[in-house]
């Protein structure tokens, strides 16, 4: 006998192949994957992250920090696979980036 139930989705695919782990049971961060593998744990909100192909920018907080008043962003990259860090005083919101036509 097959049962139907409905299961939990814990993460929000926010474009490009990327998803933001959306479970409010946050102790450590949210995982953020690409492609389905996990390039981070991070402290983040998933509603203000910005992606293009193979580049992720999320604004970040120290770990327990209240996200609506970020420190800074975060960029990661499918390049280098590393991330970049850029504090930021008084961010208010990330807008995106423009990409240049080659």
């Amino acid at each position: 006998m097959i049962l139907n139930r409905a299961e939990t989705y814990n993460f929000s695919s926010i474009g490009n192949g990327f998803k933001i782990e959306n479970s409010r049971e946050l102790i450590n961060g949210r995982r953020v994957l690409y492609k389905n593998k996990e390039i981070g744990l991070e402290w983040c909100n998933y509603y203000s992250a910005k992606t293009s192909d193979g580049f992720i920018a999320i604004e970040y907080g120290d770990k327990g920090s209240n996200v609506n008043f970020p420190k800074g962003i975060r960029i990661w990259n499918n390049i280098t696979n590393t991330w970049t860090e850029i504090d930021i005083l008084w961010i208010s919101g990330m807008i995106g980036w423009v990409e240049q036509e080659k």
